[in-house]
């Protein structure tokens, strides 16, 4: 039982970004794009991590959790309650995840825009240190570095790799993933790299070898995984009562660039890569699809669309709908694409991808049916997995006093508070600390965390489904 002893009591006002005690603020950029829950849980959490727990854990107290109360007369007011908890699920020597965490992780992070921002986020929750960053220009590190409180901002990856930190986060655009990997993973560093790890099949796969051949942790953040109803799925789909599957289908949708005079570096096939819907977006859904039927893609065709034919030259934040009236450039990768595919069991399969859906915020959808059941998980639902039988269907709710043992050790609150796209990201992180953990001798590597060998596999299908819709021919992949 938890017994709390209130040690104070303060009252703070959430503005668009995250109020800390220094009052510095930390815009969320991707608010509205990717769910509600998302939005107010990060808020609450990060406040929760960077005043109380953090402050707990450098004061000495070493059993001191945060307790966040929001005002639902005034949703905007969160009133924070210090207490010592005893029996506590997250206490000294466990991260988000459940797992067992050793001393705090000193990081690194390259790149500050929207998912910069969701890394460090998720890295200071899973209780790191971090001690730099690295963005666009050195004038950029200087202000992100002021603006999060943190001591180093880096002018080059030289520096980065020659710092004291043990991990780096990589969010930068998608050309400088591979260079800056390799450079530090030949130096030591543990790599969390953002997808796609390169640009290129061969890139990705230099990547991949680097990472085998230094022998560090190296993950990359399929973070879809990481939703507690995902692995829900992945049980049932591997369970004798779901029978053997026989159709695999789906769709990851989005909108943010359905307006023409909107534009991303995503974009521009020098800094995105060749493929800028799938690649992108894609991928998750294939990482996803595979991992969670244990299946893999063997043969695909593909074809692709490119509806807006102009885009302004300049760019602008990812998903922030900003209109640019630079002028127009020819767009050269692609808003849609299409895939069917066989995989190696000789299943069909299917999967539309798109970046130009009205509507469609974020949803990946995916359906396995089999002879028994089928199952449907939807990222904008993620609380939730539907389940067809020949007889009805029903919905199964995220519960982590249910389901399977994966489920519970990620469902971070109880059954009927909302988590969300921050709290799988959290996971992600978290896991990958504790595979850096287990590096060390401490613990085992988590299940389920993907590493660049599945980037790699990744880039092997985003390069089959290209060379398919540019020939119009079925395309095998090795």
């Amino acid at each position: 039982m938890h017994q709390c002893a209130q040690r104070d009591r303060r009252q703070i006002k959430i503005d668009p970004g995250i109020q800390t005690g220094s009052g510095k603020q930390a815009r969320d950029e991707s608010a509205g794009t990717l769910g509600l829950p998302y939005q107010q849980c990060l808020q609450v959490l990060a406040l929760i991590a960077i005043e109380l727990i953090i402050g707990g854990q450098r004061s000495g107290d070493r059993h001191t959790n945060g307790v966040a109360v929001l005002d639902h007369q005034d949703p905007s007011r969160c009133h924070t309650v210090i207490c010592t908890v005893a029996e506590s699920r997250l206490i000294d020597g466990t991260n988000l995840s459940g797992m067992e965490a050793a001393k705090a992780k000193q990081v690194a992070i390259l790149g500050a825009g929207m998912i910069g921002e969701v890394h460090r986020r998720a890295a200071v929750l899973a209780g790191a240190e971090i001690l730099g960053v690295m963005a666009s220009s050195p004038e950029r590190s200087r202000e992100v570095a002021e603006a999060w409180g943190v001591e180093q901002a880096y002018g080059s990856i030289d520096e980065v790799a020659e710092s004291k930190a043990e991990v780096v986060h990589i969010c930068t655009p998608n050309a400088s993933h591979v260079p800056y990997a390799v450079a530090l993973m030949k130096a030591g560093r543990h790599v969390l790299c953002e997808k796609p790890l390169g640009v290129s099949l061969d890139d990705a796969q230099l990547a991949a070898r680097v990472a085998e051949d230094a022998g560090v942790v190296n993950t990359i953040p399929f973070a879809y995984r990481f939703h507690p109803m995902a692995r829900e799925m992945r049980a049932l789909v591997g369970s004798e009562e779901f029978g053997g599957i026989n159709l695999i289908h789906g769709s990851y949708l989005q909108d943010w660039l359905l307006n023409p005079r909107a534009t991303s570096w995503r974009v521009d096939p020098e800094a995105g890569g060749p493929s800028r819907a799938f690649g992108d977006i894609g991928s998750h859904w294939c990482d996803l699809m595979e991992w969670v039927t244990g299946d893999r893609i063997a043969r695909l065709v593909a074809t692709t669309s490119i509806t807006i034919k102009q885009r302004p030259a300049a760019t602008a934040a990812t998903m922030s709908a900003v209109e640019s009236d630079a002028p127009l450039v020819d767009v050269q990768t692609e808003d849609s694409a299409l895939i069917m595919f066989r995989t190696a069991n000789d299943i069909a399969g299917s999967a539309v991808i798109s970046q130009l859906s009205a509507g469609r915020k974020n949803r990946l959808w995916i359906e396995v049916d089999g002879m028994h059941r089928s199952a449907v998980f939807d990222q904008e639902s993620a609380e939730q997995l539907w389940i067809g039988h020949e007889a009805g269907s029903q919905l199964l709710v995220r519960d982590p006093n249910q389901g399977s043992a994966e489920q519970r050790r990620l469902s971070m609150l109880p059954a009927g508070h909302a988590q969300g796209y921050a709290q799988c990201f959290e996971n992600y992180v978290a896991d990958s600390y504790a595979a850096v953990d287990a590096h060390a001798g401490n613990g085992q590597v988590p299940e389920g965390l993907p590493t660049f060998a599945d980037g790699a596999r990744a880039a092997e299908i985003c390069d089959a489904m290209l060379r398919s819709a540019a020939s119009g021919e079925w395309v095998n992949l090795d």
